[in-house]
């Protein structure tokens, strides 16, 4: 048969490392073969695994890969067949990594005991971690750990972490890791928990008293051996606190100590080498217990690792006796002292083991040899002291001397033997006596006095001094220090002692005559002198002439006719000087004497005793010589001569000179100056300065302080008028002094701070005053100081409980006495008596016209002092201090708790007493709550939910909590803490660093009761009882015991949960309830019983099913809060309900468990059981819609939730006050009386509580108002003690519809502050108020602006004035005026704009604006500010322009075509014009040295730069009329440094300089010099070759080639030098490429070169750009080039050569009118624009002078006209004639001869209609002609008026070759050629640019022409 399992293979799951076996039969004839594959693959049979003989497969020590699919296959003959199974491989479930084996940890510390488990990760979701512990005490099984007890922190997982350890929680803990069979079962680990404590203490102490002599083998050391002591013995610690014993610590208490105090004596470590830890025994000497005498009692102290024991019980009291020291103290010396009666004794202490106790000091016995010194002793009372001074001994004496130590008990032995040591020798012991002194001469005395006894002297008598002491000399303030007197000198003798004599007497030589002197004697031994005789003899010496006056006679005043001579008194006036004689004398120096002349002019004269004499009626230029000689008793001394000549006739002085400032202070400055060359002949007697100040910073540059807050003198500023100071009168005798060469210095003063001034001086005499100084001094700036004046008018005003609003009246912009840096608001606390001033402001408000900052973050119902700073740059000035009160709050701060404690309550449990501190607070506490905390729980988090509170009256302080039912839990650790009330609220709660904490008692036994008992399951007489722990138990409970009916039975705390057995008996029937109560002691103290009513089914009833769901739920009755449901219930009867409550206005819901003694039966159906219940729902919102469902609860657990009930019909709860307040109140002051208010209103009908729009509702607001007047709030008191009647009667009420959200309230009382609060009310009644806040009625901004307001112009600024607004306007006092301005529009510069405004006292209405804008229109308007703020502004004024004032600096002021003599100024116009420029004027000078030639000559020579050696010459000026930018100079110095300034002027007058230096030759970095080759004479020109070196064009060092040339005329005789003058320039910039070699360049003829004349050139290599025009040496000249007297063939001389002619060519661009005319009109209107006003049409006809006509010619092209003008200068002008101004050269009549001078004049040129002048020949090639050209022999031309003609050098020509050739045109600014094709012929002409051109002046009288000092003044560029 086919085979046929009877076993088949079945799926397993193994552990790596066991065995597995999988089981296989088959039956089948024949007999089937097993095999077996793995994965389809057979199996290799090994030692791991085998077949076994009945089929099975055998696998062990599995292995991962052992995991799969098992195939059992049984084959035979007859078939095959095949079963398979599967094989799951898991990795072993173990502890891992192993724990540690013991864990130790301090008792009532936390432990965490740690045990990590691994399993396979396909079982990591079964894996869980059991612990079980077996105590060290209480029993050898294990049991489960407790886990969740509250208060003990046990929880469990991985880590067993163990809180509050107990002495029980020690034990062997083991820890079980399972994750099911698969995971090879349980592992398990254990760990030893070892709870360390503090070991117990020792037993009381065995004292016993050792004596010196006590013997000792037990190692009781030396000192107590020698000294004796005390020996304490102890017994051993009966527990040690499960860790060995480290030592012990004795301690000991000395009778009379406090019994808290014990002293450290010794401590006996376990490790030491003695033994006495083991023996327990120590021996303390009298040296470590220090004191003696004294009765000691000791206690012992165990130490383990954790600390020490309690200590023991103390031994009994012991006497220790005390003895003297044994033994002396040692290295005793004796040695010589500080002074012949002393010496010095040191030693070392007694060796401590003869000190037998504290030692109290030394004693020291002296005694001196020979006998007759007494013995003596000095006491020691220092015992730290090792050195004494012996004092009071006798000189040079032997002394012997002996020291012991002294202790409590007494005096111990002397040392021995005696120390020895001699004092040293003395000084005479007294001085000699009967002194007596007498004068002998004016300068010598005689000394007597008495010889001293050797009986006096201890030692050999040397000599006698004999001293004389002047008196000190009273020295006169007016001595100079050269002039000071020789000390008076200290008068010494010494006399050798003479034996025989009894008296001495002594002549004392070298005194002064009438000087005071104090006369002594003392005496000298070898040891040194005496004392001196006392008192000393006073002697005067007699007197004698006097010397002469000392130093110099100073001559002052010297005058024509006067004089005043001035001395000293004498340095020796050998008496008491009664006056002086002054004798004088006319004399003529000679070489041979002074001869008298004048014999009547001399005489003499006595004074008193002064100081100087005036000499007059003297004679003019006349010497006299004067002597004065001092007199006093003993007659006239010496005389002093000085001598003097007297001045001419006098006049008025000379100006000061080189006036500076040397130093500037905010008020003052300090000036130098040098005195006048010249006084004039008298004295000067004044100084009189003058101050200019400046106007105001001309442009942003200028200003006067940076950013940063460093001066900047940037532009010249504007001056405004020079201001006379006050006088300065000359010190008096200074004005005599007269050096014009020594500088001197002044102090001025009344200068205002920050601001800019320059100053003159002037200076008076009797004749009058003179010019004042030029040019005056720099512009300086005086310093900034503090401001002049602080803030003013400073209001505060209470915003809030923490706000401060300041206000106050800003400075004034001259006030600040500097830069403006802000404002700071600085406030301090007003109780404290010192104010600590701290700033409210972040920094500082830095605009300087702020008025306002509200000051937060401020402690409520605190008085403060507030203050303003006006901050400058030199500091800061305060204002006056105002004081206000903040509003009230809540309290800050906790109040302190000064004691709390625990006691036994009346209920008989406990409660804590708590006393508090009286509350330093301003805030009106009412009252306190104090509250206590669980230790495990955060009081400032949860104080509702975690603490029992209680209330304490503000009066008591005290108060009980807990007292009554609420009750505390035994040993438990409590925090008390507090908090004050007030009628704002609570404050907070003590901080936890100052909470209290205190401890209950433990209790023996269970504090709570299990937290609820129910019926797990039940059947018929069998119910399992659960319970769940109590939350506190209180105590560690050992078991809990269970009563139903008569059985109790008690279970261990790990069983939760007990099943009674199951046959049940009349006896063990359940009667009403069962009970469970937890056990504790070992179950001898039963705690409080949960209760649960007893199941039908321990009654032998059987048991009922849970309780239906409730039916019918229906709603009662509803108020505003409650809800009254009714419901029908059928049996069984349920445990408790839960009530599920809807709240359909607001889609929320919550549960509510209800109270079965609530429940009420309304009636019940006997025969079905139902009852109908009712029951009242709480917590309810008013006037919302509710529902509510029921669920029933019974005994029995139920394994499913229950369903809810039906829901109830939708009702609404009744209407209530509102129960919230409306929020976001913002309050706003209106007017003087009224209130805004603004609140964000309540929302719908459930904020309300009812429905407001029904008008039954009578919804609305209501806002009330209560009063404070400033005063009251002043009183930080006063609104905390308001009673609720003086409340209601200060109250003001509004009432306010429902739908309002901001009102006005009006009618208010004026300067009050009020307490406004905002609630809702209904018809049901008021609702909360909002939060309280504070409002000052009677501020208001100014309703009105000032009026009339007028600003006009004054000199130098712009005044404004105004009236103050209607005062019904004003709305209370005006603090001041805010007046506004800025720009409408800049004269000079359309771009400016500015702004700003200043502060104007309320004082003043009239402010001047000093700083605006020069020549600019501004508009102005003003405001009045109160405290409330700033009012409307008035109406702006019309455009108000300010005045001219003088101009800035001229700009872009720079040099260009600078040769070796030549010169080209260019400049722009001031950007900061500060008005209409109209001129220029132009100054330049040459620097020239200065070197000492003789003593009264100097040389001046040129310099090629400026140097400090150096100065300029006499400068020369010329005026230019706007709007020329160019002008010209040449006949320079070459190789010489110019100073060239520029300045515009306006109609307030001339600016500052602009200043350049121009160097007239080669400077460091100048190119090479360029290298002429060859000059050319071309057809139409001279060509010129040259080089240049090429590094200088590749290093940008030359960027133009310049050309001069020089002429010689051919008809000219005059010899005087041609001068080279700059014909062209070659520009290498626009060069399209230049070639260092072959380079050339072509100078036409008609180019500034004169027909029939030779000429010359040379070349200089220039750098023309900025920033320095650098220029090299000029290149040496070609040979002479003639030029030919005509062009294209035409010879003789034109008409422009000649002597009248004067040719003037304009170029306009313009159109051919419809007749034909040109634009010469338009040409001539040109040339008219910039000089005068063309006046009518031109006459027609022509002219004629000399034979000659005058010449209008014409040429007309399609975009250009030319008009040529030929013409004389007639004397008087024609009609329709104008100006022609044309500045000329210095041009000379007749060529540059000697004695030629330059001609200037000033005519008019007429300007005749063009279309009917004739036109000039083609052929004439017209050009201009220097006057050099003109024959010598001609007189100068003369106009028929005889006025003389001007030829003038253009510097522009066009010239036309021929008619069909191009117009070329040389610019010699550019250099280059330009080429313009015209189609029509044209003649040729000359063309001159006449923009600019100065007016031109008859010149002064002629002067001989001098090239080297008289510039040559050029043709202006245009």
């Amino acid at each position: 048969s086919s085979p046929k399992f009877t076993k088949r293979p079945s799926d397993g799951t193994g552990v790596i490392a066991n065995s597995i076996s999988f089981d296989c039969a088959a039956t089948g004839a024949p007999a089937p073969k097993i095999l077996w594959h793995k994965d389809k693959i057979p199996i290799v049979h090994t030692e791991r695994v085998q077949q076994r003989p009945d089929g099975s497969l055998s696998i062990t020590r599995l292995v991962a890969n052992d995991a799969g699919e098992y195939e059992c296959i049984a084959t035979s003959e007859t078939g095959t067949i095949r079963a398979s199974s599967v094989l799951a491989v898991y990795n072993r479930t173990r502890v891992s990594p192993r724990p540690a084996a013991r864990v130790e940890a301090a008792k009532g510390s936390n432990a965490q005991l740690n045990c990590s488990a691994v399993a396979d990760s396909r079982l990591a979701n079964r894996l869980t971690v059991s612990w079980t512990y077996r105590p060290t005490f209480g029993g050898e099984s294990y049991r489960p750990v407790v886990t969740g007890v509250t208060g003990r922190s046990v929880s469990t997982g991985t880590s067993l972490a163990l809180g509050n350890l107990r002495s029980s929680d020690a034990g062997l803990y083991r820890c079980q890791a399972d994750a099911g069979p698969a995971g090879g079962g349980p592992d398990e680990a254990e760990i030893q928990l070892t709870v360390i404590e503090l070991p117990t203490s020792p037993g009381p102490p065995i004292t016993g008293l050792l004596t010196a002599d006590h013997g000792s083998s037990d190692g009781i050391n030396s000192d107590c051996q020698l000294l004796g002591g005390i020996r304490v013995t102890w017994p051993e610690a009966e527990f040690d606190g499960n860790s060995p014993l480290t030592g012990y610590a004795v301690q000991y208490q000395i009778n009379g100590d406090s019994p808290d105090i014990w002293r450290a004596a010794k401590k006996v470590n376990r490790d030491s080498a003695d033994g006495l830890f083991q023996k327990r025994s120590v021996c303390l000497s009298a040296s470590v217990l220090q004191t003696s005498g004294v009765a000691y009692r000791f206690r012992v102290l165990a130490v383990n690792k954790l600390g020490f024991s309690t200590g023991s019980r103390p031994s009994d009291w012991v006497f220790l006796p005390s003895r003297p020291p044994s033994g002396p103290p040692q290295s005793f010396f004796l040695f010589g002292g500080e002074s012949n009666s002393s010496l010095r004794a040191s030693w070392e202490p007694p060796k401590p083991r003869h000190r037998q106790g504290r030692l109290l000091g030394y004693q020291i016995r002296h005694v001196g040899y020979p006998a007759g010194v007494s013995e003596r002793l000095l006491n020691v009372t220092e015992p730290d002291v090792t050195s004494a001074l012996l004092t009071d001994l006798q000189p040079n004496t032997e002394y012997n001397a002996w020291i012991a130590a002294v202790n409590e008990q007494g005096r111990g032995p002397w040392t021995s033997p005696a120390k020895t040591a001699r004092t040293a020798e003395g000084r005479p012991l007294s001085a000699p006596a009967g002194v007596t002194v007498a004068p002998v001469t004016p300068r010598s005395a005689r000394i007597e006095f008495d010889a001293l006894l050797r009986a006096q002297l201890p030692g050999r008598l040397v000599s006698y001094s004999i001293v004389a002491e002047c008196q000190a000399e009273a020295v006169a303030a007016d001595l100079a220090p050269e002039e000071a007197p020789e000390p008076c000198e200290r008068v010494e003798k010494l006399v050798s002692h003479v034996d025989t004599a009894s008296r001495v007497s002594v002549v004392l030589d070298g005194l002064r005559p009438h000087t005071s002197y104090q006369v002594s004697v003392r005496a000298k031994t070898g040891a040194g002198f005496g004392p001196a005789s006392a008192p000393p003899v006073a002697m005067e010496t007699v007197p004698d002439a006097p010397g002469p006056p000392r130093g110099q006679l100073t001559v002052t005043r010297v005058r024509d006719t006067a004089a005043r001579i001035g001395w000293k008194p004498p340095l020796r006036p050998n008496g008491i000087v009664t006056g002086y004689r002054v004798s004088w004398k006319p004399t003529v120096a000679t070489d041979a004497a002074s001869t008298l002349l004048h014999s009547n002019d001399a005489g003499s004269v006595d004074v008193k005793d002064v100081r100087r004499y005036d000499l007059t009626g003297l004679r003019p230029s006349t010497r006299y010589q004067v002597g004065v000689s001092a007199v006093n008793s003993a007659g006239v001394g010496a005389s002093a001569i000085v001598e003097f000549v007297t001045r001419s006739r006098a006049t008025a002085p000379d100006a000061p000179r080189q006036l500076r400032q040397v130093g500037v202070l905010a008020r003052s400055a300090r000036l130098q100056f040098l005195p006048p060359l010249s006084d004039g002949g008298a004295p000067v007697t004044a100084w009189l300065p003058e101050v200019q100040r400046a106007v105001a910073p001309v442009s942003t540059g200028s200003s006067l302080m940076t950013e940063d807050g460093h001066r900047s003198v940037g532009e010249a500023p504007v001056g405004g008028d020079w201001v006379a100071m006050k006088e300065l009168p000359v010190p008096d005798g200074d004005s005599d002094r007269w050096r014009p060469e020594e500088s001197q210095q002044l102090l001025l003063q009344g200068l205002r701070p920050f601001t800019r001034y320059r100053v003159r001086l002037s200076a008076k005499n009797s004749r009058g005053v003179s010019s004042p100084s030029a040019p005056p001094s720099d512009w300086f700036i005086t310093m900034a100081t503090l401001p002049e004046k602080p803030p003013a008018n400073l209001t505060l005003r209470v915003r809030s409980a923490t706000q401060l609003a300041a206000r106050w009246l800003p400075l004034e912009s001259e006030a600040w006495c500097g830069p403006a840096l802000g404002y700071q608001v600085q406030l301090s606390p007003a109780d404290q008596e010192v104010s600590n001033w701290q700033n409210a402001t972040n920094g500082r408000i830095s605009d300087p016209s702020g008025s306002y900052h509200l000051l937060e973050s401020l402690q409520p119902s605190r008085r403060y002092r507030v203050r303003v700073m006006a901050v400058g740059l030199a500091g800061s000035i305060a204002s006056s201090a105002v004081e206000a009160v903040t509003w009230d709050s809540a309290p800050l701060t906790a109040p302190k708790i000064v004691s709390a404690r625990v006691q036994t309550s009346s209920s008989g449990g406990w409660s804590i007493s708590v006393r508090l501190d009286q509350l330093n607070d301003s805030s009106g506490v009412t009252g306190y709550q104090v509250a206590a905390f669980d230790a495990n729980s955060d009081p400032l988090a949860s104080p509702k939910t975690a603490a029992i509170f209680a209330e304490i009256d503000a009066d008591r302080l005290t108060g009980v909590i807990a007292d009554g039912d609420n009750r505390l839990k035994p040993d438990t650790e409590y925090r008390v803490a507090a908090s004050a009330l007030n009628r704002r609220g609570r404050g907070p709660w003590t901080p936890l660093s100052e909470i209290f904490t205190v401890q209950t008692p433990s209790s023996s036994k269970p504090f709570e009761p299990p937290e609820w008992v129910y019926f797990d399951w039940s059947t018929k007489g069998v119910v399992k009882v659960c319970w769940l722990p109590p939350r506190y138990p209180g105590v560690e409970l050992t078991s809990y015991r269970i009563r139903w009916g008569d059985n109790t039975v008690d279970r261990p705390v790990n069983e939760l949960c007990y099943s009674p057995p199951a046959t049940t008996t009349k006896s063990n029937r359940c009667r009403n309830s069962v009970l469970v109560a937890g056990l504790s002691s070992g179950g001898s103290a039963e705690g409080p019983s949960a209760r649960a009513p007893c199941p039908p089914s321990l009654d032998g009833e059987s048991l009922p099913s849970h309780p239906p769901v409730p039916e019918s739920a229906s709603t009662i009755e509803l108020t505003s809060n409650t809800a009254e449901i009714q419901w029908v219930q059928n049996l069984p009867e349920p445990r408790n309900f839960t009530v599920l409550i809807e709240d359909l206005t607001r889609n929320a819901s919550w549960k509510q468990n209800i109270d079965m003694s609530s429940v009420r039966t309304v009636s019940s159906d006997a025969s079905s059981g139902a009852m109908t219940l009712r029951a009242t729902v709480y917590g309810l919102q008013p006037y919302r819609l509710y529902q509510f469902r029921l669920r029933a609860r019974g005994d029995v657990a139920s394994p499913t939730e229950l369903g809810w009930s039906s829901p109830t019909p939708n009702r609404r709860t009744q209407p209530s006050a509102p129960q919230i307040a409306p929020n976001n109140v913002i309050l706003a002051s209106h007017g003087k009386s009224g209130v805004r208010v603004a609140w964000k209103p309540l929302q719908g009908n459930s904020d309300w509580a009812c429905n407001p729009k029904e008008s039954t509702s009578l919804a609305a607001y209501r806002l009330t108002f209560q009063s404070w007047s400033p005063e009251e709030l002043m009183n930080s008191e006063e609104p905390q003690k308001q009673s609720h009647h003086q409340r209601q009667q200060l109250s003001r009420q509004e009432k306010l519809n429902w739908k309002a959200t901001e009102t006005e309230v009006t009618g208010l009382a004026q300067d009050v502050y009020y307490e406004v609060s905002l609630a809702a009310e209904n018809v049901h009644g008021t609702g909360p108020a909002s939060e309280l806040q504070l409002v000052y009625v009677g501020e208001a901004a100014p309703e009105a602006p000032p009026t009339s307001l007028l600003c006009r112009p004054g000199v130098s600024d712009v005044v404004c004035s105004w009236e103050a607004p209607a005062l019904d306007k004003q709305n209370g006092p005006l603090l001041g005026y805010r007046l506004y301005y800025e720009t409408a529009s800049s004269t000079v510069d359309s771009g400016y704009s500015d702004s700003g405004s200043v502060t104007v006292p309320s004082s003043k209405r009239e402010t001047r604006l000093d700083w605006l804008r020069p020549y600019s229109n501004y508009r102005f308007a003003v405001c009045s500010v109160n405290p409330a703020g700033e009012g409307p502004n008035s109406t702006a004024t019309d455009q108000v322009r300010t005045p001219q004032a003088r101009p800035g600096l001229v700009d872009n002021f720079r040099a260009i075509d600078v040769t070796t003599n030549e010169a080209t100024l260019m400049w722009s116009r001031p950007s900061s014009a500060n008005g209409i420029v109209t001129k220029y004027r132009l100054r330049f000078a040459q620097h020239v040295s200065t070197e000492a030639v003789s003593s009264s000559r100097l040389r001046r020579s040129s310099v090629a730069a400026p140097s400090s050696t150096s100065r300029l010459s006499a400068p020369y000026v010329v005026t230019i009329a706007e709007p020329s930018s160019s002008y010209r100079v040449d006949r320079l110095a070459d190789n010489a440094a110019y100073e060239f300034a520029i300045a515009a002027a306006t109609a307030a007058g001339w600016g500052a300089e602009s200043v350049i230096n121009v160097t007239t030759g080669p400077t460091r970095g100048s190119p090479k010099t360029p290298d002429l080759i060859a000059c050319t004479a071309e057809q139409s020109g001279v060509r010129i070759n040259w080089t240049i070196l090429q590094a200088d064009i590749e290093a940008n060092r030359v960027d133009h080639i310049l050309v001069q040339s020089i002429v010689r005329h051919q008809q000219t005789t005059s010899k005087s030098p041609p001068v080279w003058q700059l014909v062209d320039r070659f520009s290498l910039i626009e060069a399209t490429k230049v070639q260092p070699t072959g380079a050339s360049m072509l100078i036409s003829w008609d180019r500034f070169l004169t027909r029939g004349s030779e000429h010359q050139f040379r070349l200089i290599a220039s750098k023309l750009w900025p920033p320095t025009v650098k220029i090299s040496s000029p290149s040496r000249a070609c040979d002479w080039v003639a030029a030919p007297l005509s062009v294209g063939g035409s010879s003789g001389s034109a008409m422009y050569e000649q002597w009248w002619f004067l040719s003037v060519t304009l170029t306009t661009m313009c159109q051919s009118d419809t007749n034909g005319s040109s634009g010469a009109t338009a040409a001539a209107a040109r040339l008219a624009s910039g000089t005068g006003t063309l006046r009518g049409a031109s006459k027609s006809g022509s002219l004629a002078k000399n034979g000659h006509h005058q010449h209008f010619a014409s040429q007309q092209q399609s975009d250009r006209s030319e008009l040529i003008l030929a013409c004389d200068i007639p004397n008087e002008p024609a009609d329709g004639s104008a100006s022609l101004l044309l500045p000329s050269q210095h041009l000379y009549p007749g060529g540059r001869q000697r004695g030629s001078r330059p001609l200037s004049a000033v005519g008019r040129v007429s300007i005749k209609q063009l279309k009917s002048a004739p036109r000039p020949s083609p052929a004439a090639a017209i050009r201009p002609v220097e006057m050099s050209t003109l024959s010598s022999n001609l007189s100068p031309p003369k106009s028929s008026s005889g006025a003389p003609l001007l030829p003038v050098q253009e510097k522009k020509v066009a010239i036309n070759l021929d008619k069909n050739s191009e117009w070329r045109t040389l610019d010699h600014r550019r250099g280059h050629q330009q080429h313009q094709q015209h189609q029509a012929p044209v003649a040729a002409s000359s063309a001159i640019n006449a923009s600019g051109y100065a007016s031109l002046r008859k010149a002064k009288p002629p002067e001989p022409f001098n090239p080297g000092n008289v510039p040559t003044i050029g043709v202006p560029v245009g």
